[in-house]
């Protein structure tokens, strides 16, 4: 069925299926046989949920092209709704009808915005409660007119207009709308910004505004496939799975495809199967026929927490010099940002190169606390010598280290700005010169001044710094967030390039390319990607799922809630396995350990002047019923290659 998809031209056609049945594969197909066909390659669109799927993509498209035509997978613009988005609002003609600059904040510079909020008056959580409803109405499509009720909300939408403006920003859940927003009232605009046609992977992880857009952008075919079963929060905080499961019952002329058979591991997309209709509160969509590797399927159970890091990374070791696996074809699946650390040392250790950007975010920290903010400002001293007309980067620099941010002193230079009738950067330099002749025009403005002034000197002195000397003079030599991009330097690059390698990390990260790195990812960021071996770790309750699964204060509803999103990230990344799968629990860790990490403690124990937690292995295994995988010891596991 595949050959059949990648051969129709209708414009509306929907592909379904059960995990790994092909659906990614079948659009790799649509666009390769279009570009083998003569099509121009530039005028097809891929969209994925992540950009570790969008990696992927490229990835299979380029195999699938063959080694001749390979370089025109290159061509092809294969990416995430987000980013389609900022790639519309981008243009000339949508900066004028939109009045914005699409600016996305990274996630610590949302935390100065959301101190800027709180100076309305509202409590953190009245703030949370309204940013959270901004959001909602955003991914739903909703225009403000429908939903925005005088009082709080419109005063809290108003100030988050006014920042936004004076920053010059803009939040990754306003980018989907205004962009679908844009094209639909402006023809002129999307025949610019569209593609002949558009190919778009997991249409059910896309919120109904990125689902928009997407459909928005086709000009002459849209093909979109997923499986509503598989959703998950990883593309937006509210996916529309209802897009998907409803497309041909929303639209005119749809032609639908469903794919009945699963080709990754025989084992591993039945106990998938198992788990989807496990969580489903209604028909699930499942693999009626099965046809790849039949190689059993492992659960290993080790002891402590210690022995998973430490035994399980020489088992692998061991199987990828036997196996001659070339180790871009195994990833290791973490729960936590602090699993995917330990992982990545021992298997350093090992001799194991690996990449863990897909794990988790790099640049986190607490602005409000200097000491525990380096990575923060080392950024965003180099934003300011990339680009110190970047208002961001100013409202950063004139808050780090206060427990407030400066957020009050910061609005009072907005209220001077629209006083005075003049922009942030222009009156940056203004209250500077006034508190130099002795004037104060606001409460603290000396403040502001002396940031200020530190941020010039700073620039003007360093400007000119080229690698290593640059690097080094924005403070991020030796912080561990910067250390594998800083080392694929050549040593001459200036401010703007730096910071344009670094900040693409941080929004659209990828797994660093090489046959021999092996790859340590997120559940989130397994959606779109396909490995022969998967090795999920940390299978124990609390872990997967999540402690919010089973805590007692939740209502029934919120941890039904919690326990069938985590149950969906679980077995998708079950499914991903095309060759072997193994999972890997442990029945005790160190308590403290247990506590900082969240894991769902039965008993403590004392061994000595040690407690023990005792765990459980994770819920979902009882759940797949017949089609659990098999159990070893880890020891045993080991003695396989004479390693116990």
């Amino acid at each position: 069925m595949i050959e059949e998809i990648s051969a129709c031209d209708e414009r509306l056609v929907k592909v379904s299926g059960a995990a790994g049945t092909g659906k990614t594969e079948a659009l790799i197909a649509r666009a390769a046989r279009l570009i083998n066909g003569g099509a121009d390659p530039s005028t097809i669109l891929m969209v994925a949920s992540t950009t570790f799927g969008a990696q992927a993509l490229r990835e299979r498209l380029r195999a699938a092209l063959g080694e001749d035509n390979a370089p025109a997978a290159n061509e092809v613009a294969i990416t995430t709704a987000l980013n389609a988005a900022v790639a519309v609002l981008g243009t000339p003609a949508a900066r004028e009808a939109t009045g914005r600059k699409p600016r996305l904040l990274a996630g610590f510079e949302h935390n100065f915005f959301i101190e800027d909020m709180k100076t309305t008056g509202q409590s953190r959580r009245q703030l949370k409660n309204v940013m959270d409803l901004f959001d909602r109405h955003w991914c739903s499509y909703d225009t403000s007119e429908d939903w925005l009720i005088p009082g709080e909300q419109t005063v809290a939408w108003q100030r988050a207009q006014e920042a936004l403006g004076a920053l010059g920003a803009m939040l990754p859940n306003e980018a989907p709308y205004l962009a679908a927003r844009f094209l639909q009232e402006n023809p002129k605009g999307r025949a610019q910004c569209g593609f002949e046609v558009v190919l778009a992977d997991d249409f059910q992880n896309l919120s109904h505004a990125q689902q928009t857009l997407v459909c928005l952008l086709a000009n002459r075919q849209v093909m979109v496939a997923g499986n509503g079963n598989e959703t998950a929060t990883c593309a937006s905080p509210l996916p529309h799975p209802d897009g998907f499961t409803q497309f041909e019952n929303l639209r005119n002329g749809v032609t639908c495809f469903q794919l009945e058979t699963a080709f990754n591991n025989v084992k591993a997309t039945a106990f998938a199967d198992a788990l989807a209709v496990a969580g489903a509160d209604s028909q699930a969509l499942t693999a009626q026929k099965r046809d790849g590797s039949a190689t059993d399927i492992t659960l290993v159970k080790w002891n402590m927490a210690e022995d998973e890091f430490n035994s399980l990374t020489k088992y692998l070791r061991a199987l990828i010099a036997d196996r001659e696996i070339e180790e871009s074809q195994m990833c290791v699946v973490v729960p936590n940002k602090r699993w995917a650390r330990t992982m990545q040392q021992a298997l350093g250790k090992r001799g194991i190169k690996t990449s863990a950007d897909g794990a988790f975010p790099s640049l986190v920290g607490d602005p409000r606390d200097a000491a525990r903010s380096q990575a923060l400002i080392a950024f965003t001293k180099l934003n300011l010598l990339a680009n110190p007309e970047d208002v961001v980067a100013w409202r950063a620099w004139c808050g780090y280290g206060h427990q407030l941010t400066h957020s009050d002193t910061w609005g009072r230079l907005l209220e001077y700005a629209r006083q005075q009738g003049i922009p942030v950067l222009e009156a940056l330099p203004a209250v500077a010169q006034a508190v130099a002749g002795g004037t104060e025009p606001f409460m603290k403005a000396k403040l502001i001044a002396e940031r200020y002034n530190q941020g010039r000197e700073f620039i003007e002195k360093n400007s000119r710094r080229k690698g290593f000397g640059l690097t080094r003079a924005a403070g991020l030599d030796g912080l561990r967030e910067f250390k594998g991009t800083l080392d694929t330097l050549a040593g001459d690059e200036d401010a703007a390039t730096v910071y344009a390698v670094l900040r693409d990390k941080e929004m659209n990260p990828t797994f660093t390319e090489g046959a021999h790195i092996l790859r340590i990812s997120s559940y989130e960021n397994m959606v779109g990607c396909n490995y022969q071996y998967v090795v999920i770790t940390g299978c124990v309750d609390g872990l997967m799922p999540v402690r919010d699964a089973f805590e007692v204060v939740s209502t029934d509803e919120d941890r039904k809630r919690v326990m069938d999103a985590e149950r969906r990230l679980f077995a998708g990344a079950v499914a991903k396995a095309g060759q072997e799968l193994m999972l890997s629990t442990f029945s005790r860790a160190q308590l403290e350990l247990a506590e900082k990490t969240k894991m769902q403690v039965t008993r403590v124990r004392s061994d000595g002047d040690d407690r023990i937690a005792l765990l459980r292995p994770t819920t979902f295994i009882a759940e797949a019923r017949n089609a659990t995988p098999s159990t070893i010891g880890g020891q045993m596991l080991l003695s396989k290659y004479d390693l116990a």
